[in-house]
């Protein structure tokens, strides 16, 4: 199976979040942005990737830190509430 690249999954991450504010926004259901970001977050607890880039330290240390970055991003959309 093919993986993901960095910038792949950041854009969908994007895409998904701009598609959730939309819907949000059309719907008047301010939730679907939270649960979009979530989303988001979730990518990267689920498929941490590293950009290209990236050649310093461990690399099993480092998809941690991303894994730990996507917890807290699905924590931060999870708790906090949108346009209320």
């Amino acid at each position: 199976m093919k993986r993901i690249t960095f910038g792949a999954q950041m854009l969908i991450c994007f895409v998904v979040i701009a598609v959730g504010d939309c819907a949000a926004t059309a719907f008047d259901i301010p939730i679907l942005f939270n649960i979009a970001s979530a989303l988001g977050g979730a990518a990267f607890v689920l498929h941490p990737v590293l950009p290209a880039w990236v050649t310093w330290g461990d690399k099993k240390t480092m998809l941690n830190a991303v894994r730990v970055g996507g917890v807290l991003a699905t924590a931060l959309a999870l708790l906090t509430r949108f346009n209320v």
